[in-house]
C-alpha cells in the first residue's frame, strides 16, 4: 500500500518474539540475527521499543551475557543501517538536507532545530485511526486483559509496556510515513495488541463463564460488521489513497533513462516514488533531487542519462503539487536553487 514497512515490521517483531520466548542457544542466536535485520525495517526506533521491555527484563534477571549478545546485535545492525548509503552506492556521506522539505509541508531541518511539543489532538486522532482499522471488540478485550496488572502474565505485561512506549514515542517523533491503513508508526505492535486481546478473551471465558454466550455473540456481530461494512469501506479508502502514487510510480519507472530525479520539493508524498531494488540493479534508478549535492548531481549528469520529474509532471496522475510561494512554505536554500539550475543545464535537461 505504501513505501512504509508496516507489514514487514509486524512480521519482524512477531518472529523475534517467537524466537526470544523459545529461548535456548538456538532461539536467542536466531533472535539476535533477526535484531540485525530489524534495524533496517521501518523507523529506526520501531523494533527497539518493541524489544526494549524484554531486554530490560534480561538485565533485571542479571542475565548479563545474553543482554550483551543482544546489545552487540542491535549496535551492529544500527551501524550498518547508518552507513548503508556509502556501502551500497559508494557515494560518500549523505549531504545535509538543509531546510528542504521532502513531505511537502514542513522542512525537516527546521523541525530538528527546535523542540516540538506533543500534539495531543493529533495523538488522539492517530490512536483512533489505529483502533479504527481493528475489530471492534479488540478495545474492550484489552481492558479485560490488563486489569488487574498484577495478574497479567509477565510476557504479556512486557508486550503491553512495549505498546505504551511506542505510543509515548509517537507523541514527540513526527510520523513521516506515507498515508496508509491505521497508524503506521505502531503497525509493528499490532501483533502485541492482538495477543493481549486474545488474553482478554481467555480471561473473560475463564473468570466470567456467565458472560461467555454474550461475549461470543458480541464477537460474531463485530466480525460481521467488519466483513460487511468496514472491509468495503477500507477497500474504497485504500484505492483513493494509493491510486495517484501507484500511477506516478509506474510512470517514473517506465522512463527510458539511467536515472530519474524526483524534485521532492514540488510534490507532496514525493518520497513514496523513491523505490529502488536493494542491490540498485534496477533501471532507471530513482533518486530524490534534494538528496544530492551539486557536485554529485554534476557527476551524475556527466556519466548517466538523466531525466527530472517534478510535481507538475505528476499532477496529471493526481499527485498534489506544492506552491513554493504559498504562506508557510520554506524559503529555498542556496543549494536547492543550485540543484534546480543544474537540472536545467544542457547535460541534465531532457536526459
Amino acid at each position: 500500500m505504501s513505501g512504509s514497512a508496516g507489514s514487514a515490521a509486524l512480521c519482524i517483531n512477531l518472529l523475534w518474539l517467537l524466537l526470544f520466548l523459545r529461548g535456548g542457544r538456538l532461539g536467542h542466536a536466531a533472535a539476535a540475527a533477526i535484531a540485525l535485520v530489524a534495524a533496517g525495517v521501518g523507523p529506526i526506533h520501531g523494533h527497539v521499543l518493541f524489544a526494549l521491555p524484554f531486554l530490560l527484563a534480561l538485565l533485571s534477571d542479571r542475565r548479563w551475557a545474553l543482554a550483551a549478545l543482544y546489545g552487540c546485535a542491535y549496535s551492529a545492525g544500527h551501524l550498518a543501517v547508518a552507513y548503508w548509503p556509502e556501502i551500497a552506492a559508494n557515494v560518500g556521506p549523505a549531504p545535509d538536507a538543509g531546510p528542504t522539505a521532502t513531505d511537502g509541508s514542513v522542512a525537516p531541518g527546521a523541525q530538528a532545530a527546535r523542540f516540538v511539543w506533543p500534539d495531543l489532538t493529533q495523538a488522539g486522532l492517530n490512536l483512533l485511526r489505529l483502533f479504527g482499522w481493528m475489530n471492534l471488540i479488540v478495545v474492550p478485550l484489552l481492558f479485560v486483559a490488563v486489569r488487574p496488572v498484577s495478574r497479567v502474565p509477565v510476557e504479556f505485561r512486557l508486550l503491553a509496556f512495549g505498546v505504551l512506549a511506542a505510543m509515548a514515542a509517537s507523541l514527540v517523533i513526527p510520523d513521516r510515513s506515507d498515508p496508509g491503513p491505521g497508524f503506521q508508526a505502531l503497525h509493528g505492535h499490532l501483533g502485541s495488541l492482538a495477543l493481549l486481546a486474545t488474553l482478554g478473551w481467555v480471561r473473560l471465558s475463564a473468570e466470567a463463564p456467565h458472560l461467555r454466550l454474550a461475549s461470543a455473540r458480541a464477537l460474531g456481530l463485530s466480525c460481521a460488521a467488519m466483513l460487511l461494512i468496514a472491509l468495503p469501506l477500507r477497500a474504497y479508502q485504500v484505492e483513493r489513497s494509493t491510486a495517484a502514487v501507484v500511477a506516478s510510480i509506474r510512470h517514473v519507472q517506465a522512463i527510458d533513462t539511467d536515472v530519474v530525479l524526483v524534485d521532492l520539493s514540488s510534490t507532496r508524498r514525493g518520497t513514496a516514488l523513491l523505490r529502488n531494488d536493494p542491490s540498485l540493479a534496477n533501471r532507471p534508478k530513482i533518486i530524490g533531487l534534494q538528496m544530492l549535492t551539486p557536485e554529485q548531481l554534476r557527476a551524475l549528469c556527466r556519466s548517466q542519462s538523466v531525466s527530472v520529474v517534478d510535481g507538475f509532471d505528476l499532477a496529471g496522475f493526481g499527485m498534489a503539487t506544492v506552491d513554493r510561494t504559498a504562506p508557510g512554505w520554506y524559503e529555498a536554500s542556496e543549494r536547492d536553487r543550485a540543484l534546480r539550475a543544474i537540472t536545467t543545464g544542457p547535460r541534465c535537461a531532457g536526459g
